[in-house]
This record gives structure tokens, C-alpha cells and sequence, in this order.
């Protein structure tokens, strides 16, 4: 659900479930002003999201009101906390993100007040659209990848390499996960391949499997 705009004392929001009577309910004390509901498309809603409060911004302001606003969230860098719903649910938004920009590399960056994450497109590294709290859970991110990737979640001072079979809708990709300590933590460097993109279809012979790098969406 996402607020439009207002006019008269009339707040218009757009929904993709116009029956969450609860929450109309919520949104009307806390503004003062009647709500006039408009059904949206959910995909519509969820790129209006990412476009203007960023990759996994509801994820985030969930996880942060769960912490005091200081909060160096160190604390989330162990293996129970990095599998807390949200933090997995924040790691797989950022892999669906690049899968749905066509990213063949992911790169995560930690500097000492921010934490950069870009994706390589058409061989450019494009910054990804991320809320500025992002960097509070670097270390809980990190140990996410670890995890998925069958690393030792407790070195931070060696390099590390993994794989992840990572499945987005009819793809199953095969992401190739670096780690690597830097200054402010550690930055991960993901290669995005499709699995299917080599496969070649025996009821066709003389075909030739791509070679290509990319991911080869279809």
C-alpha cells in the first residue's frame, strides 16, 4: 500500500489488496484526513517501491525498528541472527533485484559510512538504488552469504570463495560468491550465471551450446 498524494482532506493511496481494513484504519488516524483507496498492480506498487525508497526499503525499516536508532548492528554478525527472516529476506531481495535488472555481478562494498551495492549491466557498474540504513546491517548481510554459500561464517580476516544454487521464478542460477576483507568489513563480489544458458537440446543436433558469460535471460 502506498500513499498517492491528498487534496481537500482526502488522502489517495494505492493498493494491490483493497480489503486490508486494518491497516486503511491505521492510516486514517495517523494522517487525520479520509482514505480514498485505488487498486494498483502489485508488480507496479513493488517498482514504485525499489525506484523511489530503494532495494528491500520495507525490509529494512523493519529490522530497524526492531533496534535503537545508534545501533552499530554488530550484534546481527552470528549465524542465528543472520538467519533471522528478515535479514534472509533482505539478502534475497538484493539477488531478485539483480536478476530482474539482467546484473551478471553483484557487488557489495563496505566504506566507513555507507555500504555500496552496484550491479555490473551490460558490463557497466550501475549503484543500485539502497536506503542509506543498509550499512547498519552490513555484517549481518555478509554472514547471510556466508551461510548460503557453505562458508566459515567466523573468518573475517582470509579470503573466501562459495557457490549458491539460487532459484528467481523459471531460473535457476548459479551465483559464484567471493569475499573478500577490506578496510571497513568485507566486500562480496557475486558472478551471476543461468544454469540453462549451456544446456543443449539433443532433439536438435548441430546446435551449439552458448558460450556466453551473461546470464542469457530469456
Amino acid at each position: 500500500m502506498r500513499a498517492r498524494g491528498d487534496q481537500d482532506g482526502v488522502l489517495t493511496v494505492a493498493t494491490c489488496d483493497p480489503f486490508e481494513g486494518a491497516l486503511t484504519d491505521d492510516l486514517r488516524m495517523a494522517s487525520g484526513k479520509a482514505i480514498e483507496l485505488v487498486l494498483s498492480d502489485e508488480e507496479d506498487l513493488k517498482q514504485f517501491i525499489r525506484t523511489h525508497y530503494g532495494v528491500g526499503s520495507a525490509t529494512l525499516d523493519e529490522l530497524s525498528a526492531d533496534l535503537p536508532a545508534e545501533t552499530a548492528v554488530a550484534a546481527l554478525d552470528d549465524v542465528d541472527q543472520a538467519q533471522d527472516a528478515s535479514v534472509i529476506k533482505l539478502v534475497n531481495d538484493l539477488m531478485l533485484e539483480a536478476v530482474a535488472q539482467r546484473a551478471t555481478d553483484i557487488h557489495i562494498e563496505p566504506y566507513e559510512r555507507e555500504l555500496a551495492v552496484r550491479y555490473r549491466i551490460d558490463g557497466v557498474l550501475e549503484r543500485a538504488n539502497t536506503p542509506a540504513t543498509i550499512q547498519r546491517f552490513a555484517a549481518a548481510i555478509v554472514s547471510r552469504i556466508k551461510i548460503m554459500a557453505n562458508m566459515n561464517v567466523a573468518e573475517k580476516r582470509l579470503p573466501q570463495d562459495g557457490r549458491i544454487t539460487f532459484r528467481a521464478g523459471k531460473h535457476e542460477l548459479d551465483l559464484r560468491v567471493s569475499i573478500i576483507p577490506m578496510l571497513f568489513g568485507e566486500g562480496v563480489v557475486i558472478r551471476v550465471l543461468d544454469k540453462g544458458v549451456a544446456r543443449m537440446d539433443l532433439s536438435t543436433p548441430g546446435d551449439a551450446p552458448s558460450t556466453s558469460s551473461s546470464p542469457g535471460w530469456n
